[in-house]
């Protein structure tokens, strides 16, 4: 009974034994593609100095297993030693490839019959002419048949991500395989040249930045997905291991900066999310310096420093963008899903190189699906937003057309009421000589009323459009008698549509009055004239001033309505001007319309360069023309 007791106990024992020894089965690779990883043995090597003598010497409990199918030990700088054991039946041309082109050193060896056949040094730190077939991946020629079995040695140290994707191919299968992800990746390619082509084509020919900084986000995003599959290595730079060890770190910065200024000028932060745009003002040269710091900082603490604002500033981004689409801009929409999308595609590519997501073809390929499909949303959103801003254009033109419709009816009525008056005192002149002494002195006084009341502005009290256009013709006739220059300077309010909608119209009208006294006070010379054009648009007529003299007057100006605190209710207003100035000698038979136009172009020109600002134009030649006056 003893007995039987104590051999249970030595059988039980033994089993314990063989259940907690790593194991080591020998893989079949019979098939054309088998993955080995699951059947590896691991050993950490502490002193990172073992060759490969004193590792086939290891007892075989000193070796690990894993328990997943995927090696993936995140980011770890140690050395580690992988081991397996293979076998075919039949003898085929093979290849064992490493899927994985960022290793800083990888050494293989192949061991048969307990000797070492071949051995292999190679890693991202290493000429690319070191690998024994020119491939993105790490690929070895693998010698095996006939039931044989070969061992298979491992040597992997990275300041990376620790990844091991060991597959053993047959040669053919693995070259139908790879035509078909060359085939994907070309399309990728393709896709984004197409759309920085486009999109740099657009900008040279609306010279919006907006465009440019999404070229630069598509270019940087581009070279970092080829540096990350080795692409850059294989057909860039194959002689500079340096650069090819630090350009994933600096890539992986690229499109954060092309981001932040992408979102600056595309949402318009600085005008609707004041904490926002003084953020991403700061994280701007920040991320600027971590690209130029990582071509000198090691791998691991300028891969540390991309991760970690790779996943705050995207997530800001997305912020910024449902901020603006909750404010009803739509292009904002497809700006916040197309970073959403690129944010869940980073995501899920840095979980899976910290190894807290398994790595596979959905974690490795989910970057680049979502940027793919995040460059060709912003390129819909840029598009969105140019049709918005032309639509504006159209609308305000609408408007400037049917204001100066109403203006040139009103005009036409009241020089019939004009007429109609001065038939009336006609006859009654006639019907009353003897009173003819006195009729005449009132309706002298009744037309200088008149006269007056119809050469003011309504509204600011200084002179309007009628008083200035018989200003303008008889000044730009006097200059051409004299010889004289002539300066015309064109003033718009910055904003002030967007003023009358978020305060009304009486704190529009408050502001026009109050920027045509800072105007009119600036005028000192009895010869100026300050007149209001229309809507938020007023004119100086300067004669006799030369060059200098007319841009020193117009920053004036700027300067003094800059200053204007206008105070509406309980809030105070500050706004802001953009001067277009233009100058010429007039000379007999040119007209007038070229320098009121050479001035209206100059001050759109302020104000498409940023508002707040003076452009000067000057009128050397001038064709007649008819003039519109």
């Amino acid at each position: 009974m003893k007995q039987d007791l104590l051999s249970k106990l030595i059988r039980l024992f033994i089993l314990y034994l063989i259940w907690s020894a790593p194991a080591s089965a020998t893989v079949d690779v019979e098939n054309s593609v088998t993955n080995v990883q699951q059947y590896l043995s691991y050993y950490i090597d502490q002193s990172a100095q073992s060759e490969i003598e004193q590792i086939l010497s290891l007892d075989a409990a000193q070796w690990k297993t894993h328990d997943s199918d995927r090696i993936n030990f995140g980011f770890d700088d140690r050395h580690y030693w992988f081991k397996t054991e293979l076998t075919a039946s039949t003898y085929k041309e093979r290849w064992i490839e490493i899927a994985y082109p960022l290793p800083d050193y990888l050494n293989l060896y192949i061991i048969r019959n307990n000797l070492i056949e071949s051995s292999y040094s190679t890693g991202d730190l290493l000429l690319f002419e070191q690998r024994p077939i020119e491939h993105r991946n790490f690929l070895f020629p693998l010698e095996i048949g006939d039931n044989e079995v070969v061992s298979i040695y491992i040597h992997f140290q990275t300041s990376g991500a620790v990844q091991l994707p060991v597959k053993v191919w047959e040669k053919n299968d693995f070259l139908i395989y790879e035509n078909k992800i060359n085939l994907l990746q070309g399309i990728y390619l393709g896709l984004m040249l197409v759309m920085c082509l486009y999109n740099l084509f657009i900008y040279t020919t609306l010279r919006d930045k907006g465009y440019l900084y999404y070229v630069g986000v598509v270019l940087s995003t581009l070279l970092f997905q080829a540096a990350l599959h080795g692409l850059t290595y294989q057909y860039l730079w194959p002689e500079s291991a340096w650069w090819n060890g630090q350009s994933v770190a600096v890539f992986s910065v690229l499109p954060l900066i092309f981001a932040v200024y992408f979102a600056l000028n595309f949402l318009k932060l600085e005008e609707n999310t004041r904490w926002l745009h003084r953020t991403f003002k700061i994280l701007g040269p920040i991320v600027v310096t971590i690209a130029l710091l990582n071509i000198f900082l090691p791998f691991k603490i300028g891969i540390n420093l991309a991760r970690t604002f790779g996943l705050i500033i995207p997530v800001l981004l997305l912020v910024a963008g449902i901020s603006q689409w909750l404010k009803g801009d739509l292009a904002a929409r497809y700006f916040t899903i197309a970073w959403l999308l690129f944010i869940i595609g980073t995501l899920i590519l840095v979980l899976a190189k910290s190894g807290v997501l398994p790595s596979n073809m959905f974690t490795e390929n989910a970057m680049p699906f979502g940027s793919a499909c995040e460059v060709i949303l912003l390129s819909l959103a840029l598009a969105q937003k140019f049709t918005s801003e032309r639509r504006k254009r159209f609308l305000a033109q609408e408007r400037a057309l049917e204001s100066e419709r109403l203006a040139r009816e009103a005009n036409e009525k009241t020089m019939l009421v004009q007429i109609k008056a001065n038939e009336t005192l006609e006859r009654r002149v006639r019907e009353r000589t003897l009173e003819l002494e006195a009729t005449m002195k009132q309706l002298s006084e009744a037309n200088t009323m008149l006269r007056n009341l119809s050469a003011k502005d309504g509204l600011t009290g200084i002179h309007n459009r009628r008083s200035f256009d018989e200003r303008f013709e008889l000044e730009w006739k006097r200059a051409i008698r004299a010889k004289n220059q002539l300066a015309l300077i064109m003033i718009d309010i910055d904003h002030f549509k967007q003023l009358n909608d978020q305060y009304g119209h009486q704190a529009g009208d408050e502001c026009l009055k109050l920027v045509a006294q800072s105007i009119n006070d600036s005028v000192k010379r009895p010869g100026d004239f300050v007149a209001r054009y229309g809507g938020e648009e007023f004119v100086i007529l300067l004669p006799e001033t030369h060059e200098e003299g007319a841009e020193f007057f117009a920053e004036q100006v700027r300067k003094k309505v800059s200053a204007l605190a206008i105070r509406y209710n309980e809030l105070f207003l500050n706004v802001t001007v953009s001067l277009g100035c233009c100058i010429t000698s007039p000379q007999c038979g040119e007209t007038s319309y070229l320098l009121l136009e050479g001035a209206d172009k100059a001050m759109y020109r302020a104000k498409e360069s940023g508002r707040n600002q003076v452009q000067f134009s000057r009128l050397e030649h001038m064709a007649s023309a008819k003039s519109p006056l």
